[in-house]
C-alpha cells in the first residue's frame, strides 16, 4: 500500500500537470521526496505548493479541472499542509517521508475512497 501510494503521488507529479491560472501558489513546489526535517524547515510557500500537487493527485486530475481554477483549489493544499505540519511535529517526525504522510492524510480526511 505504501509503494502504491508514493508510486501515485510520483508518477502524477511528474506528469507536469498543473491547469491554467494566474495565480502561481501552487508553483515550485519541491518536498515531494523529503522527509519530515526538511518539510519543517521550508518556507511557507513551498509547503503549500507541495500540498496543492499532494491534492490534485489525490483528488484527481479531472475533479481539480472541474473545480475550474487552481484558487478553488486552495483549501484543499491549506488542509493537506496542516496535516502534514500536524503529523510530521516533534522529533519523530523528522525521519518520515513527506509522500508517505501525505497518502495517509489523504486517507484521514476521507479524500481517499
Amino acid at each position: 500500500m505504501r509503494r502504491i501510494a508514493v508510486g501515485l503521488f510520483l508518477s502524477v507529479l511528474l506528469s507536469g500537470f498543473a491547469p491554467e491560472a494566474s495565480a502561481q501558489w501552487y508553483a515550485n513546489g519541491s518536498l515531494h521526496r523529503a522527509n519530515g526535517a526538511e518539510w519543517k524547515a521550508a518556507t511557507s510557500a513551498n509547503r503549500l505548493a507541495t500540498a496543492a500537487d499532494f491534492a490534485v493527485t489525490t483528488l484527481g486530475k479531472a475533479r481539480v479541472k472541474s473545480m475550474g481554477s487552481m484558487d478553488r483549489l486552495k483549501p484543499y493544499a491549506q488542509e493537506m499542509s496542516s496535516c502534514l505540519d500536524e503529523a510530521l511535529a516533534g522529533t519523530t517526525g523528522n525521519k518520515m517521508q513527506v509522500a508517505e504522510v501525505a497518502a495517509a492524510c489523504a486517507v484521514l480526511m476521507g479524500w481517499v475512497r
